[in-house]
């Protein structure tokens, strides 16, 4: 009984390397190309195959073949492959050209497809491995270009804040009725600020500042005369304030505005009319 049993236990194991190890055939199958070339496309039907297909086989299940492949960054990949009819499951392994494993697909038909998307050009490793059965079989690369990244998201608008101009036209019309605006707005967030201005002869001018009402609560407007001489001045305790000047000589003046308290940004209007 005991022999008995013996023999019937090498009988299984017969059986079982038998299964693990079946006699390649001299050549693949004929159908084999057509197969990879198909499941390239119904997987990636918008990919086109790159280079040759590739062939290898396996002399026993789970012994794998291993390709080195050149793949670009900037392209997505299906790698197809497809064992022959002793084949009943492939799994597929990538590495990357630094070694590191970047790619694991475990097939459960004769059929496996491995995607991957490289962040870096140059040789990967490529492993077909029949987990079940060993015979021939066959891949092909087929790529894509890679989707184009989401564009960044604007960046928020920053808050408009007040608008300083029309504060400043505001008091012109009360300060100076029918006086006319000289250039652009002058404009600085420093503590303090000079400008020189030609003025003439025959005409009075008002200086017109407005500071920003969230930061600045006191701001001062100051002007001197060619020779340096200080004409006049105003500090205000708010964030708005006026100064005016009729010259009786023409020539180069300058004009400061200054924080008194606070910070923020300013802005300097100036207007003239005639006498």
């Amino acid at each position: 009984m005991r022999r008995t049993a013996v023999t019937v236990a090498m009988i299984m194991l017969g059986l079982v390397a038998c299964k693990k190890s079946i006699p390649l055939t001299p050549e693949p199958p004929a159908w084999l190309d057509a197969e990879v070339d198909e499941l390239g496309k119904q997987t990636a039907p918008d990919a086109a195959m790159e280079g040759e297909l590739y062939r290898g086989s396996s002399p026993r299940e789970g012994l794998g073949q291993k390709f080195n492949i050149s793949l670009e960054k900037g392209k997505c990949y299906n790698i197809a492959a497809v064992g022959d009819q002793n084949i009943q499951e492939i799994t597929l392994y990538l590495w990357d050209p630094s070694g590191s494993r970047a790619e694991t697909e475990r097939g459960r038909t004769s059929k496996t497809v491995l995607m991957h998307c490289p962040e870096s050009s140059g040789m990967h490793e490529f492993e077909v491995k029949p987990t079940r059965g060993n015979g021939h079989f066959a891949f092909g690369i087929f790529a894509k270009a890679a989707p184009t990244p989401d564009p960044e998201p604007a960046p928020a608008p920053e808050p408009a804040g007040p608008d300083l101009s029309a504060l400043i036209e505001k008091e012109a019309k009360a300060a100076a009725p029918g006086a006319e605006r000289v250039g652009d707005f002058f404009k600085d967030s420093s503590d303090k600020r000079d400008w020189f201005i030609a003025l003439e002869k025959g005409y009075c001018y008002w200086w017109i500042g407005a500071g920003d009402p969230e930061g600045i609560s006191e701001l001062t407007l100051y002007l001197w005369d060619s020779n340096d001489d200080r004409i006049t001045q105003s500090k205000s305790q708010s964030n708005l304030v006026t100064i005016g000047h009729c010259p009786r000589t023409s020539g180069m003046f300058k004009f400061q505005a200054a924080i008194g308290s606070g910070d923020g940004t300013y802005m300097v209007g100036l207007y003239k009319k005639a006498k």
